[in-house]
C-alpha cells in the first residue's frame, strides 16, 4: 500500500514555472543545466543556442547532442538540475 501512495504523490508534481527556465536560459555567463520531464527523462541544454521557445513560451525545442530534436510542453518540465562547475547537478530550489 505505501508504494500505492509514493506513486501517487508522484504523479502531482506541479511544473516548473517558466520564468525559472527563462532565468537559466538567459544567464550571463550561460551555465548548463538539465531538464527533467514528468516522465523521468533528461534533457541537457549545454548552451543556449541549443534550446529555443514558441512565441508564447508554451512549447520549448532542445537540440540534443545526437543531433535529434525535442519538442516539449513547458508544463512536463517538472525540475530543473543547475550544473555546477560544469560537471555535477544540483537540484533548483523551488
Amino acid at each position: 500500500m505505501p508504494a500505492l501512495h509514493l506513486w501517487a504523490r508522484s504523479l502531482i508534481v506541479p511544473p516548473v514555472n517558466v520564468n525559472e527556465i527563462r532565468e537559466l536560459y538567459s544567464a550571463v555567463p550561460f551555465e548548463p543545466f538539465e531538464l527533467v520531464l514528468t516522465n523521468g527523462a533528461r534533457l541537457f541544454v549545454d548552451h543556449p543556442e541549443f534550446m529555443s521557445f514558441s512565441r508564447d513560451y508554451r512549447t520549448a525545442h532542445v537540440h540534443e547532442l545526437n543531433g535529434g530534436t525535442k519538442r516539449l510542453d513547458v508544463k512536463m518540465i517538472v525540475v530543473l538540475n543547475e550544473m555546477a562547475n560544469g560537471a555535477r547537478t544540483r537540484k533548483r530550489k523551488r
